[in-house]
Order: C-alpha cells, then sequence, then structure tokens
C-alpha cells in the first residue's frame, strides 16, 4: 500500500475506532437467532458457497419473456401507466429482474460463520448492479434457506441478500443509508457484511469473490420484526406513477406491486381503493382522508431521509427500490427503504454534483408524480415532514457524526477490502477519506457506471454540502434546485452520449454526415448481428446486449463508450420500436423506428444529419420516449 493511502487512512481513524473493530469484528461461533444480533455493521461474516460445475452453469441467467419491463419515468404516456403498469412484461415466477434477466435458483450448499446448511436455493439478483458486475464472479445474490429443505432461519430470516457493492467504492452507503432511516424512525433493515466465498470443482478452489454488503430482507419475518405481525401485506412496487387507478382487476395490479406475501382478498381491495383515492378525490377529500391510508407521521419520516440523503434511485425518480407494508390492525401503509447504494447524492446518472447536493426540499421528484404531488400539498404533511428535516439536521445528518460512522465501519471492512486487491484498497482509502475517485461509476465504482452516471462525492464530502444546503432551505436562503420534467437536471438530458460514435460506424463515405441509407444500413448490420438466435425479431434482454457491445471496436479518437451506459437505453429502444406491444421487436419494426428518428431529426431537410443534429434528436427522443414523439412509445 502506497504511504499516502496510508496517511489518508490513518487520518480518519482513531483509538477508539481500532478498539472498536478489536471487539466488533469477531464471529460468534454460533449463529445469533436474533436479527438485532446477526444483522450488526461490524459483523463481517464468512460465507461459502459450494456448486457443481451443472449447478454453476446453470446460474447464468436466462432471457424473461419481453426482454423485462423497465421503462424510465417519463415515458409512460399521458395516462401515467408505464410499462409496469401494464403488467410488468418480462416478469415469469417473480425471479426476473427489470433490465430483463430471469434469475433461476440452483441447488447449492451454503457455510456461514462455521454452520452448514446443505442444499439451499442460490440465485443471481439486481438490475444495474447486476449488469455491471456480469463479467465477473462478484455478483449480487440472493439464498433462499427453505427453497428445497424447510424450517431453517438464520438471525430470524430464511432469506440471505448479498449486494456486492459494484456501485460503491467506499462499500459503505448501504450500511450508512440503512442506519440513517432507522435512526430517523423509519423501519429500515438492519445490515452486517460477509466475505464470500466459492467453491466449483475443476474451476474454483475456496476462491474469495469479495466482500458482500447483507441487508435484512424485507419479507413477512421484517414485518414481524417490525411491525409486530406477520399478517401484514408487503409490497415491492416499481412504477414510476405509484398508486395509479388501474381498475378493479387485481391482476394489473399484481405485477407493479409484486407482493412479496399473499394478499388477501382485502388487501387487494385496499390497495385497489388507495389507487382510486390518489387518482380521483378531491384535493379536500384528500388532504382530509389521507391518514385513513397512509402513515403520514411514517411517511413523513420516509420522505425526509430519502431526500436528505438526495437518493434518485429509488420513489422520487426511478420509481423503485421501496417497499410498501400494510398493516392488518391500522389498514394503513408505510413505506420501507431498499438498495440505497447510490445514496449520499451518488445516482450520477442524474444530474450534476451540484444539483444532488442542493435537491430542492419542496418538489424533490422527477416529471409527474401524482402521489408525490398531491401529498406534498397537504399542510399536515408539509408540517411533518419539515419537523423531521429539522430534527434530522440537528442530530443525524451532522457531518461529524455521520463522519464517525465511516470510520467506524471502515476500520471493520478495510482488511476485506484489501483482499479484493491493492487497486481496490487504495481507492477505498481514497473515498474513507472523503476524496473523489475519478472515472467508473457513480461514486468512482470500479467498473463503470450504469446509464449517464458520473463521478460523485463520497459520502463523508457529500454530507457536509448537503447538511449546508438544506440549512439554507430551512432558514429561507435558497429554494433548492429542482429536477426537469424529462427526469434530467435543468433540461439537460444524458443520452446524446452515442451521437459521434454513431456518427463513426455509419458515416461510410467519411464525409463527417450521415445520410438516411447509411443510417438504415448501420441499423441492418445491427439488426442482424443482435438477432443471434436467427427468430427474425429482437427481444429487450439482446438491445441490451447489442448495445452493450456495439461501440467496443471504435476507431482511434473516438470517445469511448461505456457498454453499461449504452446498454442502458435498451428499455428507450423498446418502448419506441414495439409498436404491437408483442414484447418482441420485428425487424420491420426495428427498421422503422430508425427512419422514424431520421425524419424527425432531420430538421433542415437535407437528407443528412451532422453530430450537431443528431445529438439534438437523442437528447429529445432518448431521454425518456415522451407520448408523441418519435421515440415514445407506441400504440399501448
Amino acid at each position: 500500500m502506497v504511504n499516502g493511502g496510508m496517511n489518508r487512512f490513518l487520518a480518519v481513524l482513531s483509538a477508539g475506532v481500532v478498539a472498536l473493530w478489536a471487539t466488533n469484528s469477531t464471529i460468534a461461533a454460533t449463529l445469533p437467532d436474533s436479527p438485532a444480533e446477526f444483522y450488526v455493521a461490524t459483523n463481517v461474516w464468512t460465507v461459502h458457497l459450494r456448486f457443481t460445475p451443472e449447478q454453476w452453469a446453470a446460474m447464468e441467467p436466462a432471457q424473461s419473456e419481453g426482454g423485462g419491463g423497465f421503462r424510465p419515468p417519463g415515458q409512460g404516456g399521458d395516462d401515467g401507466r408505464d410499462s409496469f403498469l401494464q403488467g410488468a412484461p418480462g416478469k415469469r415466477n417473480g425471479l426476473a429482474s427489470a433490465m430483463g434477466w430471469e434469475f433461476k435458483y440452483v441447488h447449492a450448499d451454503l457455510e456461514i460463520g462455521g454452520v452448514k446448511f446443505p442444499d439451499v436455493g442460490v440465485r443471481y439478483k439486481g438490475n444495474g448492479t447486476y449488469m455491471e458486475s456480469q463479467g465477473g464472479m462478484k455478483r449480487p445474490l440472493k439464498v433462499d434457506l427453505n427453497k428445497f429443505v424447510k424450517g431453517r432461519k438464520v438471525g430470524g430470516a430464511t432469506t440471505l441478500d448479498f449486494q456486492n457493492n459494484v456501485t460503491d467504492v467506499g462499500m459503505m452507503n448501504d450500511t450508512l443509508a440503512y442506519r440513517f432511516f432507522r435512526d430517523a424512525g423509519v423501519p429500515a433493515p438492519r445490515t452486517a457484511y460477509a466475505k464470500v466465498y466459492v467453491s466449483v470443482p475443476g474451476l474454483h478452489t475456496n476462491t474469495y469473490v469479495g466482500l458482500y454488503t447483507t441487508p435484512q430482507n424485507v419479507d413477512s419475518h421484517f414485518a414481524k420484526d417490525h411491525f409486530g405481525t406477520k399478517d401484514g401485506l408487503v409490497l415491492k412496487p416499481v412504477t414510476s406513477r405509484p398508486f395509479t387507478d388501474l381498475g378493479t382487476n387485481w391482476s394489473k395490479y399484481a405485477g407493479p406491486y409484486d407482493p412479496k406475501t399473499k394478499a388477501s382478498d382485502a388487501q387487494k381491495a385496499r390497495v385497489m381503493e388507495f389507487a382510486r383515492f390518489v387518482s380521483n378525490a378531491t384535493d379536500a377529500e384528500f388532504a382530509k382522508r389521507l391518514g385513513e391510508y397512509l402513515d403520514v407521521e411514517e411517511f413523513a419520516r420516509f420522505m425526509a431521509a430519502t431526500v436528505w440523503l438526495s437518493n434518485f434511485d429509488s420513489l422520487l425518480d426511478m420509481g423503485q427500490n421501496y417497499y410498501v407494508h400494510l398493516d392488518p390492525k391500522s389498514n394503513r401503509f408505510a413505506f420501507i427503504p431498499w438498495d440505497l447504494d447510490h445514496s449520499f447524492g451518488s445516482f450520477g446518472m442524474r444530474g450534476s454534483q451540484q444539483t444532488r447536493e442542493q435537491l430542492s426540499l419542496q418538489r424533490p421528484w422527477s416529471g409527474s408524480n401524482r402521489l408525490l404531488e398531491r401529498i406534498f400539498a397537504v399542510e399536515d404533511f408539509k408540517q411533518r415532514y419539515r419537523a423531521n428535516l429539522e430534527k434530522i439536521q440537528a442530530g443525524i445528518g451532522q457531518p461529524e457524526r455521520i463522519g464517525r460512522q465511516i470510520s467506524e465501519v471502515a476500520a471493520v471492512i478495510r482488511p476485506a477490502v484489501a483482499e479484493e486487491g491493492t487497486s481496490a484498497l487504495e481507492r477505498f482509502d481514497k473515498v474513507v477519506a472523503g476524496e473523489s475517485v475519478s472515472g467508473g461509476g457513480p461514486g468512482g465504482g470500479r467498473r463503470g457506471g450504469g446509464p449517464g452516471f458520473g463521478a460523485s462525492k463520497p459520502a463523508r464530502a457529500f454530507v457536509v454540502a448537503r447538511h449546508a444546503a438544506v440549512a439554507d432551505q430551512l432558514s429561507g436562503k435558497s429554494a433548492g434546485l429542482e429536477m426537469s420534467n424529462d427526469g434530467a437536471f435543468g433540461g439537460r438530458p444524458n443520452n446524446a452520449f452515442l451521437a459521434k460514435p454513431i456518427l463513426v460506424l455509419a458515416d461510410a463515405d467519411h464525409d463527417g454526415k450521415v445520410s438516411s441509407a447509411e443510417l438504415t444500413a448501420l441499423a441492418e448490420r445491427w439488426f442482424k448481428a443482435w438477432d443471434n438466435d436467427q427468430e427474425g425479431e429482437i427481444r429487450q434482454s439482446q438491445l441490451s446486449k447489442g448495445l452493450g457491445s456495439a461501440f467496443n471496436k471504435l476507431p482511434p479518437g473516438t470517445p469511448a463508450v461505456d457498454s453499461a451506459q449504452a446498454a442502458g437505453l435498451a428499455p428507450i429502444w423498446s418502448g419506441a420500436m414495439d409498436a404491437n406491444r408483442d414484447r418482441a421487436i420485428s425487424h420491420d419494426e426495428f427498421m422503422a423506428a430508425f427512419a422514424r428518428w431520421f425524419g424527425a431529426w432531420d430538421a433542415a431537410h437535407s437528407g443528412e444529419l451532422d453530430e450537431v443534429a443528431l445529438k439534438r434528436g437523442m437528447e429529445r427522443d432518448w431521454a425518456g420516449g415522451r407520448r408523441g414523439g418519435p421515440g415514445g412509445p407506441g400504440p399501448r
């Protein structure tokens, strides 16, 4: 380790922190039954997964029907019903990710903390974290202890989640943010860490995969732990239009709300009733009766923490990464955070560092979100929300407090990070010290970020700027910064990065412009290459893979393209191309989309596009596929 890195690390540790690590990082000889004892941020469990070669090979995900249902916010059309509000195409058996991967459970043997659990179910999981890690072994994992053998628990849970931290060099955002929510009075998972090893005869022998964050799974066991009963309904919504009225047929809700517990008829009716209330109640009725449906104080705490952490990979923007619990006694809904790796303003897909730090407290969401628009207009909520923001400012949001937490956790996990390699350790030490790490994904991700990701400040530096910005807004000195309606900040869409690469690839006569014939020829080449099963159609997962590899061999001097960023455009292309909504893109549909784009982008009617015209068109039509534009969704 270089001296500079050691000095940075030592500068943020105290003798008390070292003593804490020596006390708390010891792994118990037996596994605790209590979630509060198992899920401790300073517990680093040793996990060993053993597969046969056949089991290991079977872990590779299959292509989902329809290639997944993900569509970015703003692409839902005038009635707010995005692709997930149409039944989450691509979801089968509850194991398909939004990006189109179908994850399958396989048999394996698990050992954790020295305790063996033979014949568990193991599968990959995730969306962006899976896409970004699929070229290596450190992929996100889910282990079901009771998939094949019933009656087993670890720390009160039957399912274990292993988040791979691929978007977070410091490997602490999840841990710190979950604690932030819990300290704010929001029911949120506890966390521990896990050093994961894999053995596969003939392939891997005790191979160290890396350090994972292990959050408490949100299910009936979590509900029992936090709400005192397993009888409530647990939902995991994925929609940019939450609680929109979809009628009285539960099948319309089952996909976008993804129940994690069995829904009774009464619970189904309550979800649909709340959706009708959000969509149709008058303003006066909504304000008067909101508390009948929603735990308003809990939601005020949930939103205050979400907004303070400036997390856009959430209800604020992407329409995902939270759970909803329907309490069987009060019949009210409560919100639970999930997948917080992009907290502390590190979701670089959205806006500048300055805007993430100065995010508006009054209108922190992107685009149109009727649920949030209506709730934030209710005076009772506004008062509770402000009170919770003030409480956060005076307590858990104090930069010095969060800084101490960073130092404490860093001392515990640093040895495990060091086992991942010198580069990982050097970057980790910089992040712990509050230094931005250039290159890579959000927060300086090691493999490169997802769509539109750019470098961002680590948590230690972010909280200083965010605390000051929130203080200015609460005192009336600043109004903060809002997101624009298309989901990008300040009218700065993020999806024109392919203008130059596409120009270079399509420009056959090297005149610096692209004709209709040249763009058509490029589209033909791509369709032929991406239709790898020669079925005459392409699904979204094939689009994702194709876009991810299409720009790997660009001529010298052409700006490099992040493969994950390019692959992230697949949902937008799929929404624009799949005119008959059969979840597959025919050759005619594929070519017609390029023809529409060319016609719309050739504003001068010159029959050719230069780089500026390409950029303008991509910024307009690839920033969320607004209805009515050439890049927008086809018929519903």
